[in-house]
């Protein structure tokens, strides 16, 4: 089920992004399917809302899905349980429980380094915000 809003503060978000981000490079998506779920996760992101309205099936040409192949894959992204697509007033959201994601693992992910490697970077991206605050303020 699609919820309408992320969490109320920027850490749950985050930390949510960081559960979607895992996912997504986890799993074994066609490239169709990996353009529509960056696209609206990009969306997601940048709004904090987990609806996401986008008014024409066209308008996925944006992310490079022309609009004679959108439709099956947006079903076939439903169907894996992975987006939920209300078709009455076009609102498409990721599903936020990914446990039912009914897709398949890419062989060779490794969840335990994939989250070290998010964990450097916030930790660099920390330290380079702090350093540019500090810069500023001179």
């Amino acid at each position: 089920m699609c919820e309408s809003r992320c969490g109320k503060t920027r850490s749950e978000k985050e930390r949510l992004a960081i559960q979607w981000l895992t996912f997504y490079c986890a799993k074994d998506f066609t490239k169709r399917q990996a353009n529509i779920m960056a696209f609206l996760l990009s969306f997601t992101i940048l709004t904090g809302k987990i609806k996401i309205h986008i008014p024409r099936l066209k308008d996925f040409e944006q992310c490079g899905v022309g609009p004679t192949k959108i439709k099956a894959e947006l079903q076939k992204l439903e169907d894996l349980g992975v987006i939920c697509w209300d078709k009455e007033n076009m609102l498409f959201g990721i599903t936020l429980d990914t446990s039912k994601w009914k897709t398949k693992n890419l062989p060779h992910f490794d969840e335990k380094r994939f989250r070290k490697l998010v964990e450097i970077n916030m930790e660099e991206g920390a330290s380079e915000a702090e350093s540019t605050r500090a810069s500023v303020k001179k």
